[in-house]
């Protein structure tokens, strides 16, 4: 008789090192363009690494200082720079590892190929184990590739080796998790691009579950369960090796054992999804028959009622490029549509996968709200400031990743010769195709305008034009993230692409041209003599200015209604002077969109031989 751990063991391996792992290897190792993120990845951190290590050096360089303060100095770039690249990698992996696994079924439904794989006789959890082993192999490789740049700097010493091994647990960890969240929403959900933010999202929110845990325990009294709550996070325990990294003591007695915990957390709940992906997977086996093929869409009460017998005085879209002399009488269960038929289409796409959704939402938010009000006050503008930020990085992310499946998602489907079908030109079709997704975009701004207007401006915490300034600072950035988005989308075949380029587009132009400037001016300037730091003053506000998550901070920090405050960045603003700041940031951001939206229409009717 075989030992049942032998047999375990034997499935175990065979998933993971399978022939579905091993075909997606393969296939991966083949596209050009992982070799493209493989590198980008490395240059990216050696740039970042050399603009660091020229600022650190600049003042020893051209200063007056001694060779002993100059090696002191020197001590204290490697822990900087560990610190930096922990965190970095640490938020690039998350994310890397939503959009990797996020295509992983939901691609296979839309191209057909799922009942081919269903018939193997692989078991449902050696295809899921090998679909996210093969997957995460690129992941391993972009993680390992990082290493040797983190043990370089160990030259300068202040980096340990037990820094580096803890750091790359939790983020290899924490990057499963997102990965195993991603891949149960695939097996869900229809789209790259739902699954991809399903998959971040999410995994946020379960890393920081433990934190506001462990603020709620920590009111009734139970201050030692509320620390070990607080170090299962995983951005707890990284940033208590990050403290330990940069020599300082985050004042809690287990903090040696944090990064133990919080790999041990994340990897539960890792395999908490697998096994969520894993029955999920089931459910589609058992439907075999019917995977692949797209069920009928179903039709709203509005369409139902205008679906009379009565003759329409136009043809349903499906026909529209037809010859009107040629089109067949109408049917009376068909729906007619005057105009744009995408924009009819796209204005009618559901906002939410399920209906309790956005409740759900709803009362996670305003039971964490209430309680943080219960105990520090309504007129504290700490928890509304902490929301905000939040809030306005879901919707930045959402708007990144839900233009880039217009045009993409429709070749993915093969829907896209019966869009193309129509008379339509491609201004139109993408106009149509941006207008849905701002109108997919209106629940976090609702919310956060709704939030803001009861528990801020309504107590008294907060200025009523703060309203208008959100309005201002959101909007046209979002629309010029759509807009990109479906010009990505239109140029790239793949809609994950097109979303990972869109992140790196918007993380690049508002984190990182800032950054070069920034340190760029430093080093110019730097050993000048005096009277040239105002080059540096001027450089940061002016490019960083624009960033929507720096005026979210500078808003929510600075307009409180009692003080009557200039709004402080590094000049200072009247708030008659922010708001025309804003307004212009607006007009910026929309040129940015219009220009984006007509190179994606020049881009459709070059690939498509259609009128622009």
């Amino acid at each position: 008789m075989r030992n049942p751990a032998t047999i375990l063991t034997r499935g175990f391996t065979r998933g993971l090192f399978g022939p579905v792992f091993q075909r997606e290897v393969r296939s991966s190792g083949r596209r050009l363009s992982t070799y493209w993120i493989r590198g980008g990845y490395v240059l990216a951190l050696t740039f970042v690494s050399c603009m660091l290590y020229f600022g650190f050096t600049a003042e020893s360089r051209f200063g007056t200082r001694g060779n002993a303060e100059n090696l002191q100095q020197l001590q204290t770039f490697a822990p900087a720079l560990g610190s930096f690249y922990v965190w970095f990698q640490f938020a690039v992996m998350c994310f890397v590892a939503s959009t990797l696994t996020a295509p992983a079924i939901c691609d296979e439904r839309r191209k057909g190929s799922l009942s081919t794989l269903i018939a193997t006789p692989l078991t449902a959890t050696q295809i899921v184990l090998g679909k996210l082993s093969g997957r995460l192999t690129q992941l391993v490789v972009l993680l390992l590739a990082g290493v040797p740049l983190l043990l370089a700097v160990r030259v300068f010493g202040g980096v340990s080796a037990w820094f580096v091994l803890s750091a790359t647990c939790i983020t290899l960890c924490t990057a499963l998790l997102h990965a195993s969240i991603a891949l149960a929403a695939s097996a869900r959900v229809r789209t790259p691009t739902m699954a991809s933010g399903t998959g971040f999202v999410s995994g946020i929110a379960f890393c920081l579950l433990p934190m506001f845990l462990a603020l709620f325990i920590s009111v009734t009294g139970f201050r030692g369960m509320s620390e070990v709550l607080l170090g299962v996070s995983p951005y707890v325990a990284l940033g208590f090796e990050t403290a330990r990294s940069l020599g300082e003591s985050p004042g809690v007695s287990f903090w040696n054992y944090a990064w133990l915990l919080a790999c041990g957390y994340a990897l539960a709940l890792a395999a908490l999804f697998l096994g969520i992906a894993i029955y999920r997977f089931k459910r589609l086996a058992a439907t075999a028959g019917e995977v692949g093929f797209s069920p009928e869409p179903k039709r709203t009460r509005a369409a139902t009622r205008s679906a009379k017998p009565a003759a329409p005085t136009s043809v349903a879209a499906g026909s529209a490029a037809s010859d009107a002399a040629h089109t067949p009488p109408p049917q009376a269960d068909e729906i007619t549509i005057r105009g744009n038929p995408v924009l009819w289409r796209e204005l009618r796409q559901p906002v939410f996968l399920r209906r309790w959704h956005p409740w759900v939402a709803l009362g996670v938010i305003t039971s964490v709200l209430g309680f943080a009000y219960y105990q520090v006050g309504l007129n504290e503008p700490v928890p509304m400031y902490a929301t905000q930020v939040v809030l306005a990085a879901i919707f930045l992310f959402q708007a990144c990743i839900i233009g880039a499946g217009a045009i993409a998602g429709e070749r993915e489907s093969r829907s896209l010769e019966t869009l193309l079908a129509t008379p339509l030109s491609a201004r139109s079709i993408v106009v149509a195709k941006w207008l849905g997704a701002m109108r997919r975009l209106y629940p976090i701004p609702a919310l956060t305008l709704a939030l803001l207007l009861v528990l801020g401006v309504l107590p008294g915490t907060f200025r009523i034009a703060v309203i208008a300034h959100y309005i201002l600072i959101f909007a046209a950035p979002a629309a010029a993230l759509v807009a990109s988005g479906i010009w990505l989308s239109v140029v790239t075949r793949k809609t994950s692409v097109a979303a990972t380029l869109n992140v790196l587009l918007a993380f690049a132009f508002w984190a990182g041209v800032p950054f070069i400037v920034m340190m760029t001016t430093m080093i110019v300037t730097m050993g000048q003599g005096p009277g040239r730091e105002w080059e540096t003053t001027l450089a940061t506000p002016l490019i960083a200015h624009p960033g929507p998550m720096y005026i979210t901070a500078l808003v929510a920090t600075s307009t409180q209604f009692r003080a009557n405050q200039a709004y402080h960045t590094f000049v200072e603003f009247t708030p008659e002077l922010f708001m025309l700041a804003c307004v212009a940031s607006s007009v910026f951001y929309a040129i940015l969109a219009w220009g984006f939206l007509q190179l994606a229409a020049m881009a459709l009717a070059g690939r498509t031989n259609r009128r622009a």
